[in-house]
C-alpha cells in the first residue's frame, strides 16, 4: 500500500506552486490566513496545480494567535477558496490540550463532532473528522461517537501540541501509539496531521498511517540539507547541521542505484552540484529526493531513512 506525505504549505503569493507540483502531487494548505484577511483565500485553489489537496481549517493556528473562530467561519473560507471535487476538508477541530481538565477535553471532543456534522451537511463526505485525546477513555470516546459516519479519519498532531504544552516525550509517543492502535481497528484510511520530520513520518507509517502531512522536508530543502540513509541530516550549505563528509557520500553511493532514487541515472557529483544551487532547481532536487524517499512502503522507508 502506498504511503503518502502531503507537502504542508502556506497560502502566500510568493509560493511557486508550479515548482511544487513538479515535486509532488500531494499537498496540504491551511486557510488560517483567511480568518483575518478573507481575501487571501479567494479562488486560491485555481492557483494550486497539485492533484490531491487537503485543506486544514487552521483552527489550531487561530487558537495560538488568540483568535476566536466558528465553524461558520471555516465553511465560508472553504467556499471562498474554491476547493475541487477530489479535495479533502479538515473539520474545525478544537484541540484538547494535555493541561486542560478532563471535563474541558471531553467538551472539546464533543464540539468537534458537532462541527464535523455541521460541515458534512454542507460539504458531504469530503470532510475529515479529527481524533484527539490524552487518555484511552478520551480516545475511545472520540472514535465511538464518529465511527458510524465514515471509514476515513485524521489524527490530531501530538508533536505540535507537545511543543505548546511541554509534554514529556514518553507521554507523547505513548498516546500516539494508543490512538493509532485504536483508529487502525476501526477506519480504513488514516491521515496523521502535523507529522514534522522524517523520524515521525516513518514512525507513523510503521504504526499504520496511510498519509501524513509534514513541513520538515521542505525546510530542509530550503536550508540545503540532505537525509543520508542510515546516517541522518547533513548540510550542503550554511545550515547548522553537520557538513556532508566524504564518508557520508560513500554511504550515499551504496544507496544511489536503488529504484526509489529519482536521480539514480545522474552521477552523485552532478546531483550534489545541482542540489547546492541557491535557486529553484536546487530546491526541487533536494525536495524531490526527500519526498520520494517517503512515498514508499513503510518497511522501505524505515530501511532507507534515519
Amino acid at each position: 500500500m502506498l504511503r503518502v506525505v502531503y507537502l504542508t504549505h502556506v497560502l502566500h503569493d510568493s509560493i511557486d506552486w508550479k515548482a511544487i507540483a513538479e515535486i509532488t502531487g500531494y499537498a496540504l494548505v491551511s486557510v488560517d490566513v483567511g480568518y483575518r484577511s478573507p481575501g487571501l483565500v479567494v479562488g486560491v485553489r485555481r492557483r494550486i496545480p497539485v492533484r490531491f489537496l487537503v485543506w486544514d481549517s487552521g483552527g489550531f493556528q487561530a487558537f495560538t494567535k488568540g483568535l476566536r473562530v466558528s465553524v461558520e467561519d471555516t465553511i465560508r473560507l472553504y467556499r471562498l477558496a474554491g476547493f475541487f471535487d477530489g479535495d479533502l476538508l479538515v473539520e474545525l477541530d478544537l484541540v484538547p490540550l494535555y493541561n486542560d481538565s478532563r471535563e474541558t477535553r471531553f467538551e472539546k471532543i464533543r464540539s468537534n463532532l458537532e462541527n464535523y456534522r455541521v460541515m458534512v451537511d454542507v460539504f458531504g463526505d469530503r470532510v475529515l473528522y479529527v481524533v484527539h485525546g490524552w487518555s484511552l477513555e478520551e480516545l475511545d470516546y472520540a472514535v465511538s461517537i464518529h465511527r458510524s459516519y465514515d471509514s476515513k479519519v485524521a489524527v490530531g498532531s501530538y508533536y505540535v501540541t507537545s511543543v505548546i504544552s511541554r509534554i514529556p516525550r514518553r507521554v507523547v509517543f505513548a498516546r500516539f501509539n494508543d490512538v493509532m492502535r485504536i483508529v487502525r481497528r476501526v477506519y480504513r484510511w488514516v491521515f496523521v496531521l502535523g507529522g514534522s520530520g522524517p523520524n515521525m513520518v516513518h514512525l507513523s507509517f510503521y504504526v499504520g498511517a496511510n498519509a501524513i502531512d509534514g513541513v520538515s522536508w521542505r525546510n530542509s530543502a530550503l536550508r540545503k540539507e540532505l537525509v543520508i540513509p542510515g546516517i541522518g541530516v547533513r548540510a550542503l550549505g550554511s545550515s547548522k547541521r553537520r557538513r556532508l563528509s566524504s564518508e557520508d557520500i560513500d554511504v550515499l553511493r551504496q544507496w544511489w542505484k536503488e529504484p526509489i532514487n529519482p536521480f539514480k541515472d545522474m552521477k552523485i557529483e552532478e546531483f550534489l552540484a545541482l542540489a547546492s544551487r541557491n535557486d529553484t532547481l536546487g530546491f526541487r532536487a533536494v525536495s524531490y529526493t526527500h519526498l520520494r524517499a517517503h512515498e514508499t512502503e513503510a518497511d522501505l522507508v524505515c530501511r532507507l531513512l534515519l
